[in-house]
């Protein structure tokens, strides 16, 4: 496992040490700004759908913005959750598992990771994605959105908690 810098342990500290209605909103910068990329976002994910639930960024240049919905096949989240797209992907023109697909023509990297709630279930991902190609993507970037992912599945569940049965 890749060991965080300092830099990204402070950035999480301040996340987690937030109001929970500042989380998702903190993590999604947290995200945009450590991975330099124009936008990152949270979804939720069905058999049929992918729903943009929260952005930070500029995501117009990429297609998308908070309350898009997507048919599901039609995403890099769906790849990324079956294991046919690698979670980080610097250059999407060069990444078969994309080629065609509509988003690539906007998308130049992309990130994603499954945000994994306490039961198991998948709500969804946590995304970041820039319209340049990104080469110094790598490990240390897909530890720190996994870190995040953990925070805002945290968030989701305390969520779900609190709502009236």
């Amino acid at each position: 496992m890749t060991q965080l810098p300092d830099r990204d342990r402070e950035t999480l500290e301040r996340i987690a040490a937030a109001q929970d209605a500042d989380t998702i909103d903190r993590a999604l910068t947290a995200a945009r700004e450590r991975l330099q990329m124009d936008a990152a976002y949270v979804s939720h994910v069905d058999s049929e759908r992918q729903l943009i639930n929260e952005v930070s960024g500029d995501s117009a240049p990429l297609g998308f913005a908070s309350g898009t919905e997507i048919p599901i096949k039609d995403t890099y989240c769906s790849r990324m959750l079956s294991g046919a797209l690698p979670n980080v992907v610097p250059d999407t023109s060069k990444e078969p598992a994309v080629h065609g697909l509509g988003p690539t023509a906007l998308v130049g990297s992309y990130v994603g990771v499954a945000i994994t709630l306490a039961d198991g279930s998948v709500h969804g991902t946590l995304c970041a994605a820039s319209s340049e190609p990104r080469e110094q993507l790598g490990d240390e970037e897909l530890a720190f959105m996994r870190v995040l992912a953990g925070m805002v599945a945290n968030r989701i569940d305390r969520s779900h908690a609190d709502r009236p049965r």
